[in-house]
């Protein structure tokens, strides 16, 4: 068993025997290295346990040893057990999702949700057919969905999509190690420069979003509301199963119900198989065997005998001659 000092004085010197360590479970381990450049060296070890190096031996890298630094990056914990200190905690996937998120943070803070902040100020073509597009048959949806999940107006913000989703060259990798800002901030200019028309898309979308959210929060105790609030209420409690009340056409029934099922969003309304079998039976010969459960018709939800939600019975809203006039 070879001592950190003796790994240390391996990794540091210009000499690039084999080192052999043995383990506590008398596991013998043969580990190389090999000059990438001035400042890196990689390292290997057979793929399969051996008790020497063959032509025969397939190899493979557990880690690169940063000489500026004495530190090994992207290791597998083969070291870590001879010297705890001397590996960097990430490899290089998690590497990756640091660039990722040093690049996002970089390009947002640079766009900072203004469209004048770009290059350009108009849409290519393509790019106006996606945005009409998306005003179409996109924006509504959209809007719903973000305002069900919590979100408003004012939080409709640009979100940079950049991804390091691989390492395609050694060197994008060394230069991340050694320089993890400076090779960031040059991967930020870098997308900046080359998404000028999808950072415009998005931030039109935004605003379209926006619009619509507005519409949305300025519709009060409408069903989308309500199954927000439902949501919201039910995801507070850890039930398996909740009393609720539900008021139609005058009628009003209490039964139990699957919290899972509260807890999604229903699109249109609740299914039936969520209740017990003696309540789907109760609520169809009260309300009627093609009736549903709407989030409008829910006036009350408890849990261990405390109501989370309540509302009052859903009136639809009437139409004004200016609401007909505008459809």
């Amino acid at each position: 068993m070879i001592s950190k000092e003796e790994l240390r004085s391996w990794l540091e010197g210009d000499t690039y025997h084999p080192l052999i360590h043995e383990d506590e479970r008398g596991r013998q381990r043969i580990f190389c290295k090999l000059p990438k450049n001035g400042r890196f060296d990689y390292l290997f070890m057979p793929k399969f346990l051996a008790s020497e190096i063959t032509r025969h031996t397939q190899l493979e890298c557990v880690g690169i040893y940063d000489r500026e630094e004495k530190i090994i990056y992207d290791a597998c914990g083969y070291f870590s057990a001879i010297d705890p200190e001397i590996e960097y905690p990430k490899n290089s996937n998690d590497m990756q999702d640091e660039l990722t998120a040093r690049v996002q943070t970089l390009v947002e803070e640079h766009v900072d949700n203004n469209p004048e902040n770009l290059e350009i100020s108009e849409l290519s073509i393509r790019g106006k057919d996606k945005l009409s597009t998306f005003a179409e048959y996109e924006a509504k949806s959209e809007a719903r969905k973000a305002f069900i999940e919590g979100k408003t107006s004012e939080t409709v913000k640009y979100e940079c999509w950049y991804s390091c989703n691989d390492w395609n060259y050694d060197e994008e990798l060394l230069s991340y190690i050694a320089n993890p800002q400076g090779y960031a901030e040059k991967e930020a200019e870098r997308y900046y420069n080359e998404h000028q028309q999808d950072i415009l898309l998005t931030l039109r979308k935004n605003e379209l979003l926006k619009a619509e959210l507005m519409q949305l929060e300025q519709q009060e105790d409408s069903p989308t509301h309500r199954i927000r609030r439902i949501i919201e209420a039910v995801k507070s409690t850890a039930a398996k199963t909740l009393t609720v009340t539900a008021s139609k056409e005058g009628q009003t029934l209490t039964f139990k119900m699957e919290a899972n099922e509260l807890r999604r969003d229903p699109t249109t309304y609740y299914m039936s198989w969520a209740m017990p079998a003696k309540d789907r039976r109760a609520f169809e010969e009260t309300f009627g065997a093609q009736n549903h459960l709407y989030p409008k018709d829910i006036v009350d939800i408890s849990y261990c005998g405390k109501s989370i939600y309540s509302a009052e019975p859903y009136e639809e809203p009437v139409e004004t001659e200016e609401m007909q006039q505008t459809m």
